[in-house]
C-alpha cells in the first residue's frame, strides 16, 4: 500500500516541479510522510530544506510530526532499513 502511496505522491509533486509549480506544504508533506514511512530520513530532510530554502515555506504542525515519525523510525529500525 505504501509504495502506492508513495509513487502517486512522487508522481504529483514531479508533475508540478516539471510545469514550474512549487508544491503547496501539504504536497511537501506528504511526499516527506512517505519518505518516513520507507525510513529515508536523508530524503526527508532534502525536502524539509527545498522546503524552506526554495519555496520559502514554513513546517506547520504536520510537518514537524513527520520529522518526529521519520527520526523514530530512523533511530528503531536502523538496521532493518
Amino acid at each position: 500500500m505504501y509504495l502506492h502511496l508513495f509513487l502517486h505522491t512522487a508522481q504529483v509533486y514531479d508533475t508540478l516541479r516539471a510545469r514550474g509549480v512549487l508544491p503547496h506544504i501539504s504536497q511537501y508533506n506528504a511526499l516527506m510522510e512517505q519518505y518516513a514511512h520507507a525510513c529515508k530520513l536523508g530524503d526527508v530532510m532534502m525536502l524539509l530544506s527545498e522546503m524552506i530554502k526554495v519555496a520559502g515555506l514554513q513546517p506547520n504542525a504536520n510537518t514537524f510530526r513527520i520529522l518526529l515519525m521519520a527520526c523514530q523510525r530512523a533511530d528503531q529500525v536502523s538496521g532493518v532499513c
